[in-house]
Parts: structure tokens; sequence; C-alpha cells
């Protein structure tokens, strides 16, 4: 186990990282290197793939803004390999087919280590059978190649955006790349001036001139859609924040009752 942790650590130690603050940033940086991280994983998600095609099946388009990926683009993986590494890991140590106890800091450290390495690994195996696997239509050797290096780039970067936000600003860049991605996709359904068919596909300017018809369009973002999703975002909140007191009762202490 000392050989597989030394392994892990030197391909740790190849792989580029931030270096972490010497002293807690205060709530200002924080916001700002959130803010600067959010800008460009906007940015990221706008620089499209050189020399593809535009053919092929979109097997990830379902699942897009779970992913936080944007089609198209270098981020098109989006999250995916980064999010799998970590399953996998967490499945194994759980299942103590990999004997970690994650209380302890140096099997924590080793845990991290190693999430670090395979996610590297997990991107280049997705995004590889993702070039292969025909998204792309029938591509050559050399856009194959192409295809996996500006996918692995992008995923690649999107780790390190997430390890930046981890140490210098709010909360985990996973996090905030999805929020991100859902509150781009809302904002787009509701005011986007794009039309198709005739029709707005904002939900706000086709109830400017479709009136009741906007409420149910069946394949365009609609109105209902809209009062559901805020719906639920509430719903979530409510949830999150509700407290239940259970009552427990001490039997070594003649039933007392906290």
């Amino acid at each position: 186990m000392s050989l597989v942790r030394e392994l892990f650590s030197k391909m740790n130690r190849a792989i580029p990282e931030v270096e972490k603050p010497k002293q807690m940033p205060s709530l200002k940086e924080k916001l700002l290197w959130t803010a600067i991280v959010l800008l460009v994983y906007f940015f990221l998600t706008e620089v499209p793939l050189y020399g593809l095609p535009r053919g092929g099946l979109d097997y990830l388009a379902e699942l897009r803004v779970i992913f936080a990926g944007a089609q198209g683009s270098i981020v098109e993986l989006g999250i995916g390999p980064i999010v799998t590494a970590g399953i996998v890991l967490e499945l194994l140590v759980g299942s103590k087919i990999i004997q970690l106890d994650l209380t302890d800091p140096e099997d924590r450290k080793f845990f991290q280590e190693a999430q670090r390495v395979a996610a590297i690994f997990f991107i280049l195996f997705e995004t590889s059978a993702y070039a292969i696997g025909g998204r792309f239509g029938s591509l050559t050797m050399e856009q194959t190649l192409l295809a996996i290096a500006q996918l692995s780039l992008g995923s690649f970067l999107l780790m390190m955006l997430d390890d930046l936000v981890s140490k210098w600003g709010i909360g985990s860049g996973i996090s905030l790349f999805i929020l991100a991605g859902v509150a781009q996709r809302v904002l787009w359904g509701a005011l986007s001036p794009k039309t198709t068919q005739g029709r707005y596909v904002g939900v706000i300017p086709a109830l400017l001139t479709e009136g009741a018809g906007a409420l149910y369009r069946g394949y365009l973002p609609d109105l209902l859609g809209l009062i559901a999703t805020f719906v639920v975002f509430i719903a979530v909140v409510w949830a999150y924040e509700v407290k239940i007191n259970v009552p427990i009762a001490h039997t070594m202490y003649g039933g007392y009752r906290t």
C-alpha cells in the first residue's frame, strides 16, 4: 500500500495545482475570485471546437444542464469526468475495496491525491470514448486526436477552476458551474428574443405577443414550465431549511429525554 501511495503522490505532483492562500481570504476576495471563475467558465462555454464537423449524435443533450457542459464547446463534457472520478473512489472506499479511514489526515490526503489522478484518467478516457463513439460523425485520425485534445483541455481547465474556487472562492466550483448552467438556461428560456417558425423562444416575449398561447407551447419554453421551475426552487429551499426536533430517550439515565 505504501508503494501505491508513493506512486499516486508522484503522479499528483505532476498535475498542476492551485496554491492555497497563506491566510484566509476575506469575503470580498472570495466574491471576487468566484466572479472571475464564473466569467472564465462562461467564456469557455463560448470557445468552439476547432476543425470538427457538427454532425453526429449528441449523447449528453438531455444531461447537459447537469454536467454544466456547452454543446460544441471545449467544455462539452462539463464536469462529468471530475464527478465520475469522485463517485468511483467514494464507492471503492465505501465498499472497503480500498481500505481508507477518511477521518485520518493522512488517508484523507491520499484520497484527495487519488481523486485528482483519477480525474485525469477519466478525462482522457471519456473524451476518447466521446470522440471515437461518433459524437462528431466520421472523423479522420487527425480529427479524432484533435477532438480528444480539445475536450481534455476543456475538462482539465474546469478541474483547475473548481480547485481555484475551493481554495480562494465560495463553495465548490462544481456546484457553481451547475448553478451557472441552470441559471443561463432559465434566463435564456425566459428572455430570448430569438424566433423559430415565427414564434419567440423566450417566454416573456412570447407572452407579450401570444398572450394565453404562451402558457403551454409544447417543444418551446412556456409559462407553465417557468412557473414550475420557481415552484420547485422554492419547495427545495423550504425543504432544505425545515428542521424537525426528534425526542431521544436515554435508558441509562432513567428515560431522560432530550
